[in-house]
């Protein structure tokens, strides 16, 4: 079976009153091809984010398209690794690029949040993955006033059944307090400590960490006390916190007591 993908763009002129000129265009190859997301572009034409089977590496590919006013195609892209990948949501930053966020099951733990960072070709500059063990996924991204991001989804990794998924990043796509990897030049970067479970209900442990110290912080930002490794968050109410070895530059990671 074969699934066109079509995008259909109302473009109303000025022309006899209540009148409208209508274009359509299809994009795709042989297989299943959809689109999520489309925004028109600061030179008039239009940027449209899905998800292919026809194109890429792997089952499912994030899938970006690039067309002209008249919905011509400049060029197209795809993203991902060799298994299944999907974009939601894409918007064109301050400096004429894309920011696509969507899913991953490529990279990362689970399925995750899945943000991608390009220039203005759409050639990958960075990508980023937000989660847990569960099923994470990236719904709408904007650029915010400092040029970050703000990522909004769903998650099955944190709270109780599926949440809101609500992440703010520099404009690096690095996420104080959210358990991520990163991939740049082919290689992935790895948090160093995950606290387990997560989320918990008594306390958390660092695995080979026991003995050492944690600094935990409320949403404010605020010091609630320090814990060893294998009683982080022990008699504290139910909440999001944030943990960090004490006297260490690593980033914040974020943790979560449900009762």
């Amino acid at each position: 079976m074969i699934r066109l993908f079509l995008v259909v763009l109302l473009l109303a002129f000025a022309l006899p009153a209540f009148s409208q000129q209508r274009w359509e265009r299809n994009y795709g190859g042989t297989d299943w091809d959809w689109g999520n997301s489309v925004q028109q572009t600061s030179d008039g034409g239009y940027i449209v984010a899905g998800e292919t089977r026809s194109f890429g590496n792997g089952y499912y590919d994030v899938y970006l398209i690039k067309t002209n006013a008249s919905g011509d195609t400049l060029w197209t892209r795809t993203y991902g690794g060799m298994s299944y990948d999907g974009g939601y949501s894409v918007q064109q930053t301050s400096d004429g690029g894309y920011v696509v966020t969507g899913w991953t099951l490529s990279f990362g733990n689970a399925r995750q949040a899945y943000l991608i960072r390009t220039n203005a070709t759409g050639d990958t500059l960075w990508t980023r993955t937000y989660g847990g063990v569960g099923y994470d996924y990236g719904m709408s991204v904007q650029q915010t006033s400092d040029g970050g991001y703000i990522v909004a989804g769903w998650t099955g990794s944190f709270g109780n059944d599926w949440q809101v998924y609500l992440i703010k990043t520099d404009s690096l796509g690095r996420s104080t307090g959210v358990e991520e990897t990163a991939e740049s030049g082919g290689q992935k970067l790895e948090v160093r400590i995950t606290p387990t479970p997560n989320p918990f209900t008594s306390f958390a442990s660092v695995l080979g960490h026991e003995a050492d110290r944690f600094s935990l912080y409320d949403v404010s930002g605020r010091r609630v006390g320090v814990y060893r490794g294998d009683r982080i968050g022990e008699g504290l109410r139910a909440g999001v916190y944030f943990v960090k070895p004490e006297g260490q530059g690593a980033k914040p990671l974020r943790i979560v007591k449900v009762r």
